[in-house]
């Protein structure tokens, strides 16, 4: 029995999705993918669209066997921590032989020798690859390159002629996967599972695309786009009033169709008109804004330290606290606050961090301890339940089935994950908790 582990966010799941899944079990044989999935916040620096056991649910309705969470601190990471958290997960479950991932250049040779570089800057600093890089790096941040731009002009002038391929968001990621896996071999931990490396190309429209213009596959971004665009969670939605009649849902279904799996596009059409009891609200990050304007002015009047939060470096913090006290949305202080050498993401990220409470001492220290000290399953398929047993079996982690029996395990999530629910609430609304909320199951 063989397992192919797929690290996404699904944010939302989509015909792409579907894609690797299928790709995953063709290209390695494998009988089971097990999706290590982002919880309620994802690396955008922002909430889910929809909450995580939605997602998972989507997932295992659409191939996905079991689905597993990358906690908060990691979801919510850079590329690098994000890769390495998912990474980790998978080797740690003992389940998963492959590590699937989309690339926009599926060529493990040449991903592979960028990962080397990666790898061996952040292990050997004294090295003279290491020392010469990191000197190319300061050089290209100190012009006004952005970080990746320093980063791919770094490795060109090392000599590395597919140092284009980290331009590009897919690929970065995919490098990251390589380096983790390299880090994780290098280690020789026993707890952690050899895994080999299989990229697919991805297809379809860019991984940025704000809207469609394939026939069939289409970003995260655009779907999110078309939901938002039907959600009263957006100020460009038509009067809401006007949105509850069947010819809305129909005009819906009919603009998502082509790009969501049919097994989901009923769901999705009904959580977006919140049909049933059942159904919550879509999230944007501006959800956030009144939070995080509160949390922003609570941490003036104390006179904190912004640079303690994940993401916020001394310059970044400046540009906060300069405008700390004046209200605004999630979106527009974002805007506010970037420039060329912060990125839109980077700003979002360092933003939600400060809203969640989540410092630069945590995360280093659940990384010096191999990211997670738990497996957090969310979801299975009932006709794979011999996976499940296995992952019970021959996890090096605990596996959590119940929140409301592991709070200790739990804490660095808990409190996110409230957050996020506390974002549902609505008149007349009943809005389960994290201790109420159960793993989801499919046929």
């Amino acid at each position: 029995m063989q397992t192919a582990a797929v690290i996404c966010e699904f944010n939302p799941f989509h015909n792409g999705h579907k894609y690797i899944i299928d790709q995953a079990k063709k290209i390695t044989g494998a009988d089971y993918v097990m999706a290590v999935m982002s919880g309620n916040f994802v690396q955008r620096g922002e909430p889910a669209v929809m909450n995580k056991f939605l997602r998972a649910g989507a997932a295992l309705r659409c191939g996905a066997d079991i689905v597993v969470e990358i906690p908060p601190f990691f979801s919510t990471a850079s590329a690098a921590d994000f890769a390495g958290a998912g990474v980790s997960i998978a080797s740690a479950s003992g389940i998963a032989d492959f590590l699937v991932f989309g690339a926009e250049k599926a060529d493990i040779n040449e991903l592979s020798d960028i990962a080397e570089i990666l790898l061996e800057t952040e292990t050997d600093k004294s090295s003279e690859l290491s020392e010469k890089y990191s000197l190319l790096l300061k050089t290209g941040l100190s012009s006004g390159m952005s970080y990746p731009a320093a980063r791919e002009n770094a490795l060109r002038n090392l000599g590395f002629k597919n140092a284009h391929l980290i331009s590009s968001p897919n690929n970065i990621l995919a490098c990251e996967y390589l380096r983790a896996v390299k880090s994780l071999e290098a280690s020789g931990n026993p707890k952690y599972k050899k895994l080999r490396p299989v990229a697919v190309k991805r297809i379809g429209d860019s991984f940025l695309a704000e809207s469609p213009s394939d026939s069939s596959f289409t970003s995260a971004t655009a779907i999110r786009n078309i939901l938002f665009s039907y959600s009263h969670d957006s100020s460009k939605a038509l009067c809401r009033e006007a949105l509850r009649g069947e010819a809305s849902v129909s005009e819906l279904r009919g603009r998502l169709s082509p790009y969501l799996p049919k097994e989901i596009l009923e769901l999705y059409t009904d959580h977006v008109f919140e049909s049933g009891s059942n159904f919550e609200p879509l999230i944007s990050k501006d959800r956030l804004s009144d939070m995080l304007n509160l949390k922003l002015l609570e941490l003036m009047d104390e006179d904190a330290d912004f640079t303690d939060y994940c993401d916020v470096s001394q310059t970044l913090s400046q540009r906060i606290k300069k405008t700390a006290l004046r209200p605004m949305t999630f979106s527009d202080r974002i805007e506010t606050l970037k420039t060329k050498d912060y990125t839109y993401s980077r700003i979002s990220r360092a933003l939600l961090h400060i809203v969640l409470g989540m410092r630069s001492s945590e995360m280093k220290e659940l990384k010096a301890h191999g990211y997670t000290d738990h497996i957090r399953l969310l979801g299975f398929r009932r006709s794979s339940s011999a996976l499940l047993k296995e992952l019970k079996n021959n996890s090096s982690l605990p596996i959590v089935t119940k929140a409301a029996d592991n709070k200790e395990l739990l804490k660095h999530s808990l409190k996110a994950d409230n957050i996020y629910y506390s974002l549902l609430a609505g008149k007349n609304k009943y809005i389960k908790n994290e201790f109420e909320r159960e793993i989801v199951t499919e046929p």
